[in-house]
């Protein structure tokens, strides 16, 4: 698949999107994956459904799509994970949404700088994601499928990037699927990939 174009987003904080970031044949592979709850819970997955909607880890090893989704993801911001082995699938239906929150997340010491959030279906209403705190005014991106969002949560010079709070619209009607990839990096080195990542990113 060809590399897709992407566009810088908002300024504060740093988001870009790419629309047709993934294929009709990806999405519906990754949908199908996340269709069977009892195969899930059959392979050891643990899943959760709750306020935020229907929510498991989907690990990437040995599936071919994912590996070659994940390595798309990797040429596109330059950055890799230091925990690379699954990635988030949720499903919202109406009333599902996601409260305001910053990717300030540490695991391990790891700390997670880089949000890569892939609308896999969008609803008739309602779900998008919105930034209240950005500059100059408060905006929101629509779920679209194939639509891909990255967004910083670490400014560059390391530190965290409160700017960067978001929260998913809640679901009106229909559901919203989406997969996401965190990119977590050592604090002391998320600077460096953080500016790694913005001279492969386009600039405003």
């Amino acid at each position: 698949m060809a590399q897709p174009s992407i566009q810088r987003f908002s300024e504060t904080p740093r988001v870009y999107v790419a629309d047709d970031f993934v294929s009709q044949q990806e999405i519906d592979h990754i949908l199908s994956r996340g269709a069977d709850v009892a195969a899930l819970q059959l392979c050891g997955i643990k899943t959760r459904h709750d306020e935020t909607g229907f929510s498991f880890e989907m690990p990437v090893v040995s599936d071919t799509i994912l590996e070659a989704y994940r390595e798309r993801l990797h040429r596109t911001i330059g950055v890799k994970s230091v925990f690379d082995g699954t990635m988030r699938f949720r499903r919202y239906g109406p009333g599902d949404g996601h409260p305001p929150h910053v990717d300030t997340y540490e695991i391990d010491g790891q700390t997670l700088i880089i949000t890569a959030h892939l609308f896999l279906t969008a609803p008739e209403v309602g779900g998008s994601t919105t930034f209240p705190d950005a500059l100059p005014e408060a905006f929101e991106v629509k779920a679209l499928p194939g639509r891909l969002a990255i967004w910083f949560s670490v400014a560059p010079d390391g530190t965290n990037d409160m700017l960067s709070m978001h929260a998913g619209a809640p679901v009106e009607q229909g559901l919203k699927t989406t997969l996401t990839y965190f990119i977590y990096e050592d604090r002391a080195q998320a600077a460096v990939q953080i500016a790694a990542a913005e001279s492969l990113l386009p600039h405003a």
